[in-house]
């Protein structure tokens, strides 16, 4: 492998397999260094009955069962120390070379629980912390606990900028998400008229200045239909805006979806209309599948994958009417969907598992030696 002499014991940490974007980034990894012969492991925090995701069968999987809720401070600290026990118990178990994290919460359970081991221990910021808010014990703990880390990964230059205020400059780097290996896409023009969305149902991700933008486009005059894949706390409000707006009969909430990429294989148009972004997984794999892709062009992710009416189209963050303006778009002028549908497809070399697994082999090398 590029960047790695001998092939390094791997532990990866999450507090779980849901169906999020995080999850899925972890899973690739995983099943790529599993297929190059790695030693690896994936410790979750929750319980396996609850896994979206699958790993390769030859990364050894380890489940704690740990996610509970406390009561009050005093009985979350508690359980927080019974956690770090076992956290420490189990990756000292594995034996690892490395320890790799994922997400805030977990990042710091993870440093705090290794402290005095040695261990070198990467986390990973999966999404922009400067919009995602938390709360002020946490935000505390990951300011004097992330200096612990060997490295911080974010995503993007943006937060990276961020990264270098909570820990040292050199300590931070940037590594994108690597793209699913994907069939290849339909031909555009044979594609019904369909545009689809994929995220959480929540607030951050936006669907409610989607449907209202729906609601008064061409789109929606001609027929189009609107599938929003994905769950959440949102789903209920987002149930009474299409209802408001009589859209029951083309704008439907299908919920989380095994494989997405082939609901994008029959859409032409993909939106991502979110408040905040990390680096998005599904704007990736619209993309790749040739949707012609649409996406707010939030502080951090959409900018860095999107040139602005080359490959795709971005509007400002929280505009409905810059958002009906490129659906208008879309619709109308199928030249251009087809031109952006083409060139979007170029993320499949850009953003190649290879290619961006190799930065991470070159990062553990790097950590490794020191």
């Amino acid at each position: 492998m590029s960047g790695i002499g001998k092939k390094p014991r791997i532990l990866f940490v999450l507090s779980g397999l849901g169906a999020g974007g995080a999850e899925r980034v972890a899973c690739n990894m995983l099943n790529f260094w599993a297929s190059q012969q790695f030693q690896v492991g994936l410790l979750t925090l929750a319980n396996l009955e609850d896994d979206h995701y699958s790993v390769d069968t030859r990364v050894s999987r380890l489940s704690l069962d740990i996610i509970w809720t406390s009561q009050n401070i005093l009985v979350g600290l508690i359980s927080n120390l019974k956690r770090m026990r076992m956290i420490r118990s189990s990756v000292v178990e594995f034996a690892p070379d490395i320890v790799i994290s994922f997400i805030d919460r977990t990042n710091i359970l993870v440093i705090a629980s290794l402290l005095g081991t040695k261990l070198p221990v990467i986390v990973s910021e999966r999404v922009d912390p400067r919009e995602y808010s938390i709360d002020p014990v946490r935000r505390l703990a990951r300011r004097c606990l992330y200096p612990f880390a060997r490295a911080l990964v974010v995503q993007t230059e943006s937060v990276a900028a961020w990264g270098r205020s909570v820990t040292r400059s050199n300590k931070v780097e940037v590594i994108v998400n690597p793209i699913d290996v994907l069939p290849e896409p339909s031909v555009y023009a044979n594609r019904p008229q369909v545009a689809v969305a994929v995220g959480r149902l929540a607030h951050q991700k936006g669907f409610d200045l989607l449907i209202r933008a729906f609601a008064v486009s061409r789109m929606r005059v001609a027929g189009w239909k609107l599938n929003i894949l994905g769950e959440g706390p949102e789903r209920p409000a987002l149930q009474q805006l299409i209802d408001k707006h009589d859209l029951t009969n083309q704008v439907s909430l299908a919920g989380v979806v095994s494989e997405p990429w082939k609901w994008l294989d029959q859409a032409r148009v993909f939106v991502l209309p979110s408040r905040f972004e990390g680096f998005p997984n599904a704007l990736l794999e619209a993309m790749s599948m040739g949707c012609a892709s649409i996406a707010a062009d939030c502080p951090s992710g959409p900018g860095e994958i999107i040139s602005n009416g080359e490959n795709g189209m971005l509007v400002q963050p929280e505009d409905v009417d810059a958002l009906v303006l490129a659906l208008d778009s879309l619709e109308q002028n199928q030249l251009l969907a087809e031109t952006l549908s083409d060139r979007g497809r170029m993320v499949r070399d850009r953003f190649a598992t290879r290619k961006i697994m190799s930065e991470w082999n070159e990062l553990i090398r790097n950590k490794l030696e020191k």
